[in-house]
């Protein structure tokens, strides 16, 4: 049960910073001209990542969540560890980028997207593979689930 509050409350932090992300991006690719699409298919990535993390989130805050098994726990730490390192590493960035003494810099350095295009589609590609790995942890839960209510239900049967 601890496990499950640990994972929910690391959830909880990705949303957050998720949303400062999106509102970084949003705000990036409504002042800059000719800004890049890859940005706003990141901003796409990072509201569907935060859309599944809030389903996954109340998943486990409902009153069924005692019956999420210990493996799907341990199989939903890794990718959400992962999601929470990726997106506070591009959080730094986009504070660094957006943050410093001189008001004309940091003004110039917000029409300027920190990221090259690269960098920007692998880390979309990192956020897509994170969202399937969760995606399959919650399918393998369901399963077991499924076959334990499955053999409960033969057990008093017979």
């Amino acid at each position: 049960m601890a496990e499950t509050f640990s994972l929910a409350v690391n959830i909880i932090t990705i949303i957050d910073i998720a949303a400062r992300i999106v509102a970084v991006g949003n705000t990036f690719t409504s002042s800059a001209r000719g800004h890049p699409a890859q940005v706003r298919l990141l901003v796409q990535e990072i509201q569907t990542m935060s859309g599944v993390l809030t389903a996954v989130s109340q998943t486990l805050q409902d009153a069924d969540a005692s019956k999420c098994s210990t493996k799907s726990v341990a199989l939903l730490e890794g990718p959400i560890d992962e999601c929470r390192t990726q997106l506070s590493d591009l959080h730094l960035v986009l504070v660094k980028q957006v943050s410093g003494r001189n008001r004309w810099i940091r003004m110039g350095r917000q029409l300027k997207w920190p990221l090259k295009e690269k960098e920007t589609m692998g880390l979309i590609e990192r956020i897509g593979r994170m969202q399937r790995n969760i995606s399959l942890a919650l399918h393998a839960d369901d399963l077991y689930f499924t076959s334990h209510q499955t053999r409960h239900v033969r057990a008093n049967m017979s």
